[in-house]
């Protein structure tokens, strides 16, 4: 595992795994678990904020364990406001289920976040930093 995806000692605990402020100013976030409620959406939404500092951060979700994205957990990210919390988003995954989700996630989005599904977290990291706000 490449250095910057070992959650620090002050990652926020989450039940959709370590999110932390890498030092290269991108939110990582080791997802664990399978799937999200529609209600979860806001609660792991202000994980985000609250790892970014409340600042608009490239973010960077393993999304391996993915297993299901139901269309109303969907439509509620297409509901929130992503443009003033997330700059760019890149998935990460080795698994073929969770690469068809993420596929399906990109496709169907109405969100203005430029997203990208990536397998290499290097790749993803870089692609990133492009986006990043100072």
């Amino acid at each position: 595992m490449h250095d910057f995806m070992i959650p620090p000692v002050d990652a926020l605990i989450t039940p959709w795994g370590p999110i932390w402020l890498s030092q290269d100013g991108i939110i990582v976030n080791l997802g664990s678990k399978s799937s999200q409620s529609k209600e979860d959406v806001a609660e792991y939404l202000s994980y985000i904020r609250k790892a970014g500092g409340g600042q608009p951060r490239s973010v960077l979700i393993e999304i391996s364990r993915i297993r299901s994205a139901s269309k109303e957990v969907r439509d509620e990210y297409n509901r929130q406001n992503m443009e003033g919390l997330v700059t760019a988003l890149a998935l990460v995954t080795h698994s073929g289920i969770a690469k068809m989700i993420g596929n399906l996630i990109i496709g169907i989005s109405t969100a203005k976040v430029p997203t990208k599904l990536f397998t290499d977290p290097l790749k993803a990291r870089e692609w990133l930093l492009q986006y990043k706000v100072n």
